[in-house]
């Protein structure tokens, strides 16, 4: 790498893979966990790289040699490139991703979350923002207005998370508004502003960019040179350090983001997704203070009174295994109960939080993120299997049986089952009082094989068994 700009400049090469695009440019601190610090063209040079990815559970080493695949008539990359030509880190990673999953083709067919958590090792949530897609009852679990969402994106920018987008590949608009389409940008702040006029206090923003580093940016309301910032007062403009710079970046509307993009992913990061090295170098970074990685469950104090804090993670590997524990869907509970059962204690309840960019308030609950994903099937070439997710409250008062027997569940209901999808991961956000908790990851169809990974993020932490 030949600078040391806090965002990496990345182009598309003749064919464009956004899936990496939007995860790679984030955070820099992030890329040397997957890309290791000792690589350079020094004496010891052999023609090798080496990157590590993160597949089912653990950090994957994959090496590459230093060719790279090239039009045979102009000789430009085919790939993806770097702004600077004497750079080619992303060709590179991207040539090890590529063989990680068997070829760059195959890269196509991956889905945009699934390449942020192989470059992160978190959880990623999908949630739909277009309202012909809710209509289709595709509603994000746990979502039920547009304030709950912009909720969520300033609670997990606070925690660190990664927030990505996609806008639509065919807008009837076009992109004279300066938005990409079929393109992958990168949320960096969730604001509520201040503003002077009679008629409202503050409006709701969100800061993006384009992966491209260049002048193509959003050219409506609230753009970079807008007569919209003419309302904010100038101590306010500068905590939202606005600028008038080429550089990509730019804020919008909350309504206008969810009117012109179809997807939005929050990626939750695990107290590993950095090296160590990186954890004695830490830094912050638009609006995510990236020092709480280093202290998973510990309180961060930022400069202006802000508290962060980053999530907690337990996890366990599993499989189902056919006539064993391979029971599907809460059809037959006979069958159901033969799924592995895993015990989750919440310990203690959210911190009640006030914050004027996200207004978060809780009371009584935790807030759990969890996530099921089933390991090695593409590298394998198996279908993908329909998964869900039960999740049951027990109490220690009602002598509940380990496992839970099919009696015990015929009469009792479960507190959330998961829609069945077909996907390498599923991940569902909840809100849970304190207590024990049952859950039971399940195929749709009995019988079905195949090794998973379950984990579970929350707030002040929990045990499993």
């Amino acid at each position: 790498m030949v600078t040391d700009s806090p965002w990496y400049k990345v182009n598309w090469g003749i064919v464009g893979l956004c899936l990496l695009l939007s995860a790679i440019t984030l955070n820099p601190a992030l890329l040397h966990r997957v890309i290791p610090r000792d690589q350079c063209f020094n004496r010891k040079y052999v023609g090798i790289f080496h990157f590590r990815f993160w597949q089912g559970g653990e950090w994957l080493d994959v090496v590459v040699d230093d060719r790279l695949p090239t039009d045979p008539y102009s000789g430009i990359l085919c790939f993806s490139t770097s702004t600077y030509k004497n750079e080619f880190w992303s060709s590179l990673l991207e040539k090890a991703y590529a063989k990680l999953h068997g070829s760059y083709g195959s890269l196509n067919s991956g889905k945009s979350y699934e390449a942020t958590e192989d470059l992160t090792g978190g959880v990623t949530e999908r949630f739909p923002l277009q309202q012909q897609q809710h209509a289709e009852g595709v509603a994000a679990e746990g979502v039920e207005d547009s304030e709950g969402l912009f909720s969520i994106m300033g609670q997990t920018s606070q925690r660190g998370s990664l927030l990505t987008c996609s806008v639509p590949g065919r807008r009837q608009e076009g992109e004279e508004d300066g938005l990409v389409s079929g393109h992958g940008y990168c949320v960096t702040g969730v604001r509520r502003c201040r503003v002077n006029v009679p008629w409202k206090t503050h409006v709701q923003l969100v800061r993006l960019r384009n992966p491209w580093g260049d002048e193509t940016e959003w050219r409506g309301a609230w753009s970079d040179k807008s007569e919209e910032w003419g309302l904010v007062p100038k101590e306010e403009k500068r905590s939202l350090h606005h600028t008038v710079d080429s550089d990509g970046e730019f804020w919008m509307t909350f309504e206008e983001f969810k009117r012109n993009f179809n997807e939005l992913y929050i990626t939750s990061l695990n107290p590993h997704s950095l090296d160590d090295q990186a954890r004695d170098q830490l830094y912050s970074m638009s609006e995510v203070v990236w020092k709480v990685l280093a202290n998973p469950g510990q309180v961060v104090e930022r400069a202006g009174g802000r508290v962060r804090r980053v999530w907690e993670e337990v996890k366990f590997d599993g499989s189902w295994v056919r006539n064993s524990t391979a029971g599907g869907a809460p059809k037959d509970m006979k069958l159901f109960s033969s799924n592995p059962q895993y015990l989750l204690h919440l310990r203690e309840a959210d911190e009640d939080q006030h914050h004027r960019d996200c207004d978060i308030k809780r009371s009584g609950t935790c807030t759990v993120v969890i996530s099921l994903t089933q390991k090695h099937r593409r590298v394998r070439e198996l279908p993908l299997m329909q998964l869900g997710i039960a999740v049951y409250k027990v109490s220690d008062e009602e002598g509940a049986p380990t496992p839970l027997t099919a009696p015990w569940l015929r009469c009792h209901r479960w507190v959330f089952l998961s829609k069945f999808k077909r996907a390498r991961s599923i991940t569902h956000r909840l809100s849970l009082p304190p207590g024990p908790y049952v859950l039971i990851p399940c195929t749709l169809l009995k019988d079905e094989e195949g090794d998973f990974l379950l984990r579970v993020f929350c707030e002040k932490g929990a045990t499993m068994e």
